[in-house]
C-alpha cells in the first residue's frame, strides 16, 4: 500500500506562496485541513473570497504548454462557484514566475500516465485537466524573495 505524505519542504513551499499571495491580494491566507479539496482559502475578515490550490514547480513556466490538475478539483471548483459564487484558483510557483488561473472554466481533459504527480501513488492513473500556461495571470514580481538564513548569535 502506498502512503502519500506531504513533506516539510512541500508544506514550507506552499506557505511561502501563500504569504506572497496574501501580500499581493491584500488578504489572509488560511491553510485548510490536510485532506481538504483545496490547500488554502483567501479571506477578508471571515468572508471567503477564494479557494486556492497551490503547486510548486522546479521548472520554468514555459517548459511545457500545459499544467495539470486532478479532475476532482475541477468538479469541486464548479460546485463551489455554482453554489456560493466563490472563485477557485490554482496558484503555481515555477522556478521563474508565479501565476494563477481561475478554475471556473472549461479545460481539456485526458487520462494521466503513471507518475504524473510528485506525491501520488505511481499506480494512481486518473482523469486530469490540462490548463494552458497561456491562461495563467502572472505577477509582475517574478519570484518572492527567499529568506536568507539568520546569523547565529553566540556559540
Amino acid at each position: 500500500m502506498f502512503v502519500c505524505h506531504e513533506t516539510k519542504e512541500n508544506f514550507d513551499n506552499e506557505q511561502t506562496l501563500a504569504d506572497f499571495l496574501a501580500k499581493q491580494w491584500n488578504c489572509t491566507m488560511q491553510r485548510q485541513r490536510k485532506y481538504a479539496q483545496f490547500d488554502f482559502v483567501a479571506l477578508k475578515g471571515k468572508e471567503i473570497k477564494a479557494y486556492v490550490e497551490m503547486r510548486e514547480r522546479k521548472i520554468p513556466h514555459d517548459k511545457y504548454p500545459n499544467c495539470y490538475i486532478n479532475a476532482g478539483k475541477l468538479l469541486t471548483a464548479k460546485s463551489l462557484t455554482d453554489l456560493f459564487n466563490i472563485p477557485c484558483l490554482f496558484a503555481v510557483s515555477w522556478s521563474d514566475r508565479i501565476g494563477y488561473v481561475n478554475l471556473n472554466q472549461k479545460f481539456k481533459m485526458e487520462f494521466s500516465e503513471q507518475y504524473w504527480g510528485t506525491r501520488t501513488d505511481p499506480t494512481d492513473v486518473e482523469a486530469i485537466g490540462l490548463i494552458p500556461i497561456s491562461s495563467f495571470t502572472f505577477f509582475k514580481q517574478k519570484k518572492p524573495p527567499t529568506e536568507q538564513p539568520k546569523a547565529q548569535v553566540g556559540g
